[in-house]
């Protein structure tokens, strides 16, 4: 029953709610606005639902809830919600407040019809709030070490503050960045999710496995050409689970992520290029954008980054180091 739960009942709950949420947003006028710096062919993805990530959150908090009833009231010598809720509001929590963000950001843009959401500063300084909240909690629930390969754990005190807030930052909005492809994110996220599960065991293994197979029933309609976008509400979200679930392990983070990084790295490298040399250094930036101008057509893009993504998973998994969970 167990594995019902988790597994099977929010992919099936993700698929069910989808294809409900579609006409909803539809009939909201809740699409995406395609703004005129990206490929001139993503045109005709203008009005696509967008805000779709609230399907698979809450076949999340759904499947999460119905497993709590399940193996508490009715099986408390077995339960494992119920015997870590701590580990389980840290790994959902935090992301919810991220996938809020990403819905004020939407609603800005869809509602308010204002292409580029929120106001930088207002997005970075929720984020920046929320991170900072994670971290004392986190800190004081946890600790203050990092895993570091060859090393073992290291404890870096107060300075796990600042770190906690750059990885949460900077990994909610490089997922939110490589969303930029029908069923990149979708794809990906559940590999990096796999990943980490098997590198780290113990209290956190059953939220990430709900979450991993939620977003494989949200990839059913995202998959090109794409019925629903999963917007900011899915993808910093996703970003945020994904930074938390992996606080301690920067260098798995960074390898099963890897991608991400690489998305991130090369918009900041082309703007920075461009303010001093006046030239480009990619056709477009983030990076899959260029692979598009290129040549590459979409589900192209999606299968060679999911190939990376599984070579520095499978060396993520090979590293010499131990997960503290």
């Amino acid at each position: 029953m167990d594995i019902l739960i988790v597994v099977i009942l929010p992919f099936l709950l993700t698929v069910i709610i989808t294809p409900i949420l579609i006409p909803f947003l539809r009939k909201m006028h809740f699409g995406q606005s395609i703004l005129q710096i990206g490929p001139k062919w993503h045109n005709k993805k203008q009005g696509t639902p967008t805000m779709g990530g609230i399907a698979f959150i809450l076949s999340i908090i759904i499947s999460s809830i119905v497993y709590f009833i399940y193996s508490g009231p009715f099986n408390p010598a077995q339960s494992f919600l119920v015997s870590n809720t701590t580990s389980f509001l840290f790994l959902l929590l935090p992301a919810l407040a991220f996938g809020l963000i990403g819905f004020l950001d939407d609603y800005v843009k869809v509602v308010k019809k204002q292409n580029l959401g929120l106001r930088a500063w207002q997005k970075f300084g929720l984020q920046i709030l929320v991170s900072i909240i994670f971290a004392i909690y986190y800190m004081r629930s946890f600790g203050t070490n990092i895993i570091v390969p060859f090393a073992g754990n290291i404890n870096i005190g107060w300075w796990f503050l600042p770190y906690a807030v750059f990885i949460l930052v900077g990994v909610s909005n490089a997922v939110n960045l490589t969303d930029g492809v029908d069923a990149l994110v979708s794809t990906l996220i559940p590999i990096s999710i796999i990943a980490l599960l098997l590198i780290s065991t113990g209290i956190s293994s059953l939220i990430p496995i709900i979450v991993g197979s939620a977003v494989l029933g949200f990839l059913v309609y995202n998959r090109n050409p794409a019925k629903i976008f999963m917007g900011d509400t899915g993808s910093l979200f996703l970003g945020g689970f994904l930074a938390v679930y992996a606080i301690n392990n920067p260098i798995a983070l960074l390898l099963v992520g890897i991608i991400y990084f690489i998305e991130t790295f090369s918009v900041i490298l082309q703007v920075a290029f461009f303010k001093t040399t006046g030239r480009r250094i990619f056709k477009m930036s983030p990076i899959h954008h260029h692979f598009e101008m290129s040549g590459w057509n979409e589900k192209k893009i999606v299968i060679i980054f999911a190939l990376v993504t599984i070579i520095f998973s499978i060396l993520a998994y090979i590293m010499p180091y131990r997960s503290i969970f």
